[in-house]
């Protein structure tokens, strides 16, 4: 047991110019740093060959688990291979939005498209920022839904009415 006056380190591995363990009068173990802001403080990067439980045990190499929110503050990479890489979400994601509202709710903010298949050059499916649909090639749709290039229908087409005939067109 080490008691040391209010103020100062308990116990210190390092020197005047380099901390390397630090515990102070608070109880906060620092790595890396002399002044810990919390009970442990890690300055600089880390290296772990097991799991990382934050609120829950783990036992899982590789595995950062938590039991309550992670929050990322910029950019999520999920890497792997190309048969191993998973992304799994276990209830309802949201994109632009804290309270989705379906298994995928996206909302899009101001002058950006909602949801694209593709790229900024070769879209297949788009729901631009108006809410209009684009299916086959086109990044601006003008109306609620276009469709560019040839289409093929199996079913009847209606115009203004439900259309439940084969190969036919029905207009009201």
């Amino acid at each position: 047991s080490v008691n040391a006056p209010a103020g100062q380190a308990s116990f210190i591995i390092g020197s005047s110019t380099a901390t390397y363990l630090m515990l102070d009068s608070l109880g906060q173990l620092g790595i890396g740093t002399s002044s810990p802001s919390a009970l442990f403080s890690v300055a600089g990067s880390g290296y772990l060959t097991g799991g990382l439980g934050v609120g829950i045990a783990t036992t899982t190499n590789g595995v950062l688990q938590t039991s309550g929110n992670a929050f990322i503050g910029s950019n999520l990479f999920v890497s792997g291979s190309a048969t191993s890489t998973n992304l799994y979400i276990n209830n309802k994601l949201g994109i632009g939005t804290t309270t989705p509202f379906a298994l995928l709710s996206v909302n899009a903010p101001a002058n950006t498209h909602s949801f694209v298949i593709g790229s900024s050059t070769n879209t297949y499916f788009i729901v631009d920022k108006n809410g209009n649909v684009g299916v086959g090639g086109t990044t601006t749709p003008s109306t609620t839904f276009g469709l560019v290039g040839s289409q093929y229908l199996t079913g009847g087409l209606g115009i203004g009415v439900l259309n439940t005939i084969a190969g036919t067109l029905q207009t009201s």
